[in-house]
């Protein structure tokens, strides 16, 4: 019986992704920054944007004039916030067989942005009762990661029954592997306490690419100063036979820079050397940063990547998101590539690389 299956963060080559414009034209922050990344997507990708009942016609004239792919508009049901822009939290995506399923699950801010795509594209909608946000969830080729919270928020942290009925609900979800990103410990072994930050995919990148012993290669944040609660992060994925490359990312007040919030991809494309990740740069905004711009594009150039930027996210650092929060990857197209393999020549290279004035 074929199960369902997660879509991976990875895998193949991007075939269509949804944005949102709650407010149409008039945020133009965000006009920014989705302009800047339709600049960088492949003209093949299918970009799906929705938007209040009000805007529908000014954000189809917007989309016709810049991206010449296939496109479409949909108009929410209900009125939206300025939280509906991070369109990666209130669905997942999973196939079963050749059947796409648009998983809406319980989020920080839900809307039923499962129903909104799949009218445009006919796929099924399936309801979870889970809390798991599509920011505090990796999918990668054999394996799974999920953040502590989307556990905890169930289960509490003193239960050990319910903690297990939560895990097993998780697994539930897809076959591969399962590791729980976070720190600290519960009464369940291998269970962490609570996790940093509020959303993995902020701090947390899957590159597709393995070691020559076979451990999945992640990038993960290191910021400045001391950040015992990411150190701990880093010493259970790697317990969990992880490689954890660690990745200098600047913050603002408390909240991460988010070069590691990235779409990517692991096949090459018809007319690109290598495979596509697609990048904030934030140097764009502020001069000071230039510096990590220039050594986070060496990090996956590195790791046999050209890097595609897009610029525009500075004013969202303080929100929490960045490229992979606001672009929801609907489908893939499935093309067999085995995971590269880089050598510790070159990873250990890349880990003494520093963002030099």
């Amino acid at each position: 019986m074929t199960r369902r299956r997660l879509l991976t963060d990875t895998g193949g080559l991007i075939a269509a992704i949804a944005l949102c414009l709650p407010r149409g034209m008039e945020h133009r922050p965000l006009l920014a920054a989705h302009r800047s990344l339709l600049s960088q997507l492949p003209s093949e990708i299918a970009v799906t944007i929705a938007t209040s009942p009000e805007h529908p016609a000014d954000v189809a004239r917007w989309l016709d004039h810049h991206h010449a792919g296939p496109h479409a508009v949909v108009v929410a049901n209900g009125k939206l916030d300025d939280h509906a822009i991070w369109m990666q939290d209130p669905l997942l995506v999973a196939t079963k067989g050749r059947r796409r399923i648009y998983l809406s699950v319980r989020s920080e801010y839900p809307c039923d942005a499962a129903g909104w795509f799949a009218s445009a594209d006919g796929a099924a909608v399936d309801r979870s009762p889970l809390h798991l946000s599509g920011g505090n969830s990796l999918v990668g080729g054999n394996f799974h990661i999920v953040g502590a919270d989307a556990i905890l928020k169930d289960a509490g942290r003193h239960t050990p029954a319910a903690i297990l009925r939560v895990i097993d609900r998780h697994r539930a979800l897809d076959p591969r592997r399962m590791h729980i990103y976070g720190y600290g410990a519960t009464p369940v072994a291998g269970m962490p306490w609570a996790q940093e930050p509020f959303h993995l995919d902020l701090a947390l990148a899957l590159t597709g690419c393995r070691t020559i012993r076979s451990q999945p290669i992640v990038l993960l944040a290191r910021p400045p100063g001391v950040s015992a609660e990411l150190d701990a992060v880093a010493a259970r994925l790697l317990a969990d036979g992880f490689h954890v490359l660690r990745v200098h990312v600047p913050m603002l007040g408390n909240s991460l820079y988010g070069y590691n919030n990235v779409l990517v991809e692991t096949a090459v494309r018809p007319g690109e050397p290598r495979p596509l990740v697609f990048v904030p740069r934030y140097g764009d905004r502020r001069r000071s940063l230039i510096r990590y711009d220039r050594y986070v594009e060496g990090l996956w150039t590195g790791l046999g990547f050209t890097p595609r930027w897009v610029t525009g996210w500075g004013p969202f650092v303080f929100a929490g998101g960045a490229v992979r929060c606001a672009a929801k990857v609907l489908s893939r197209r499935a093309i067999s590539t085995p995971e590269r393999t880089i050598p510790d020549r070159t990873l250990a290279r890349l880990a003494r690389l520093t963002p030099r004035d």
